[in-house]
């Protein structure tokens, strides 16, 4: 009797032994899960980038003032432009850079480029010169009257994609498989504050018809995959399936204050631009941690992140 109560005791303690071992093993997979990739960001006119793994931060450009970029779907080439008028693409250490299009419009601004890597959606300024006048004279900043267009960078031809909106237009970025870009549309056509202003998410098809569908409020927005899209609205981010235009994921950072995000393919790793700033009142980009949530770290004086697992 005493054998088989000891054999009994030996396999519960296997059972319990191997229970935690499972445990802790997820646990590791999960505290290790945003251990690795890098952040793209700009800070004062340059492109950086910030490992997350050894929380180091290198300067990518040196002789350019970038005013946006775009991390091409290859994950090994970048695209910024310099003083809103020229397109560069360089390696992701800034090596090989060529010039690759000089906009004929008077802006090029947060590109995105197609998973075909022929064509270039970008915020530019409405092509007709009353709306323009009109316009800046209704508007503190003027400059603020963007149009989304089109660049086919085989041709150069470009095609105002937004030509009868009558409210700016900016942040297109393309879905995985190339067949609609999101935008955010500001339905306030007095400019008001970024986080006060009144932005809407919507998704246009990239086929002849053009249509379009408004998915819901938001800033900024960022594919998941063909079907959901990522928007950021008061605090959260919330991700839509953008056929049934419902909410199926939602991550509150719970900071007023965020203007821009950037996720991991995870969705594990958020990051996010705050005016709040931290401690000391500086401004700039939040990483914080969808599991725990905690903040892991704060990239000071920085914009417009992307994230690359």
């Amino acid at each position: 009797m005493r054998k088989v109560s000891i054999a009994l005791l030996c396999l519960a303690l296997s059972i319990v032994m191997n229970a935690l071992s499972s445990a802790m093993e997820r646990t590791a997979k999960a505290s290790s899960a945003s251990d690795s990739g890098t952040v793209y960001f700009l800070r004062h006119q340059a492109l950086w980038a910030y490992d997350v793994g050894t929380r180091r931060e290198r300067r990518i450009t040196h002789d350019r003032r970038v005013n946006g970029y775009c991390v091409a779907p290859d994950r090994g080439t970048l695209m910024y432009t310099d003083r809103f008028l020229a397109l560069y693409r360089a390696d992701r250490d800034g090596g090989n850079e060529a010039l690759i299009a000089r906009s004929r419009i008077d802006l090029l601004l947060f590109p995105s480029l197609s998973p075909g890597g022929d064509r270039l959606v970008f915020t530019g300024r409405s092509a007709a010169p009353m709306e323009r006048l009109v316009h800046f004279l209704s508007n503190t900043y003027g400059q603020y009257v963007r149009h989304i267009w089109l660049m086919d960078l085989r041709t150069n031809a470009l095609i105002d994609l937004t030509p009868a909106s009558q409210y700016p237009a900016q942040f297109a970025v393309w879905s995985p498989d190339g067949s609609r870009i999101a935008y955010s549309v500001l339905r306030d056509p007095w400019w008001t504050f970024y986080k006060d202003a009144e932005w809407e998410v919507v998704v246009m098809e990239m086929d002849a018809d053009r249509a379009t569908r408004t998915i819901g409020p938001g800033l900024r927005s960022q594919w998941v995959d063909d079907d959901n899209l990522a928007v950021l609205d008061s605090g959260a981010v919330k991700v839509y399936n953008i056929r049934s235009k419902q909410v199926v994921k939602e991550m509150w950072i719970n900071d007023s204050c965020a203007t821009d995000f950037a996720l991991g393919r995870k969705m594990d790793l958020l990051v996010y631009r705050t005016f709040c700033g931290d401690t000391r009142g500086r401004a700039g980009l939040v990483l914080y941690d969808v599991t725990s949530g905690k903040k892991r770290g704060f990239l000071r004086d920085a914009t417009y992140p992307v994230y690359v697992e």
